[in-house]
């Protein structure tokens, strides 16, 4: 992962690069980037967008379904927001993807 600060927009940008998968003949595989804030508190509810055109507002359902993670991913096609008391976080991807909030400060 390549990290870089632009202080003027008060932005972070990651680029993740992946050299490859690990043997396909094995199970299959799904990669995830996980980026976690320490003391966010966003109690189950996230934001994604709805094809650019507004904010959606998510809420994490039940733990004990068997498709729990499944159930709460979502289609991204550009920002998935998380915000608490003190402030807001967001990533915004250059290509249409899936994603969702499972834990507090984790997008």
């Amino acid at each position: 992962m390549k990290v870089s600060i632009d202080v003027d927009l008060q932005v972070i940008k990651a680029t993740v690069e992946m050299d490859g998968m690990p043997d396909p003949h094995h199970n299959a595989y799904d990669a995830v980037v996980v980026f976690q804030l320490d003391d966010f508190k966003n109690d189950g509810v996230f934001y994604t967008d709805s094809n650019g055109l507004e904010m959606e507002k998510r809420v994490l359902n039940d733990k004990d379904s068997e498709n729990w993670v499944a159930s709460n991913w979502y289609p991204i096609t550009s920002a998935i927001t998380i915000n608490d008391e003190n402030g807001v976080f967001s990533v915004m991807n250059d290509h249409s993807q899936g994603g969702s909030s499972l834990k507090n400060g984790e997008i």
